[in-house]
């Protein structure tokens, strides 16, 4: 009876795994754009002859990091993380509305962020109009990636409830704060599904919990 339950926590685990690199590569895009710029422009200038094309390398790079961050979380959430969902709901139909919330939450902000990302991208390459579109397209779809992670907040409070995890409750904490690009909460998520299919299945891989009592 508590099969959708394991398989909900594996494949939300697996997602995690995914989010973990994926929000690795945002961090390091966001730190080069905010703090280390000059840093980053000097270092390019060592392979191009002048400082136009250092700029558009430094450009280029970024543009490259975000949108491999993004197809990694392209696939984590398409995936693994709505199919977590939809396993969640099937063991417990009050999660479908989180199922829901995270399903169509995500679909908006990646569809604008990738597309940002390539009009980003584009404006370096060939025509500058692009940029001034991408990345407006760009922020936006951030923005409602943050949305999603509201949806991933009440997903672990709902966890929490379940298992008393603390390191669950935590991450439903850092997802109001940082949104679905909140590295720790990730972190912690990978760890203790994997913690709690142990306790669900016990040693023989069988599950021991009964299942959630009826409304």
């Amino acid at each position: 009876m508590s099969q959708p339950l394991i398989d909900a926590l594996k494949l939300f685990g697996d997602a995690a795994k995914m989010m973990i690199i994926a929000t690795a590569l945002i961090l390091v895009s966001i730190s080069i754009v905010l703090s280390i710029p000059f840093t980053t422009i000097s270092a390019l200038l060592r392979f191009y002859d002048d400082i136009r094309d250092a700029l558009i390398g430094y450009f280029i790079l970024i543009a490259i990091l975000t949108l491999s961050s993004l197809i990694l979380i392209f696939v984590s959430i398409y995936g693994m993380l709505i199919g977590s969902a939809r396993h969640f709901a099937n063991y417990k139909s009050e999660l479908s509305i989180v199922k829901n919330h995270i399903q169509w939450g995500f679909i908006g902000g990646l569809i604008l962020a990738i597309l940002g990302a390539l009009l980003y991208l584009l404006g370096f390459i060939a025509n500058p109009l692009a940029t001034s579109v991408g990345l407006p397209l760009l922020i936006i779809g951030m923005f409602m990636l943050w949305l999603g992670g509201i949806g991933l907040s009440v997903l672990c409070f709902k966890l929490y409830e379940e298992f008393k995890s603390i390191s669950i409750l935590m991450s439903g904490i850092f997802f109001i704060v940082m949104g679905a690009l909140s590295l720790i909460s990730w972190i912690l998520i990978h760890i203790e599904t994997r913690s709690l299919i142990a306790k669900i299945t016990g040693a023989g891989g069988t599950a021991v919990i009964m299942p959630p009592p009826p409304p």
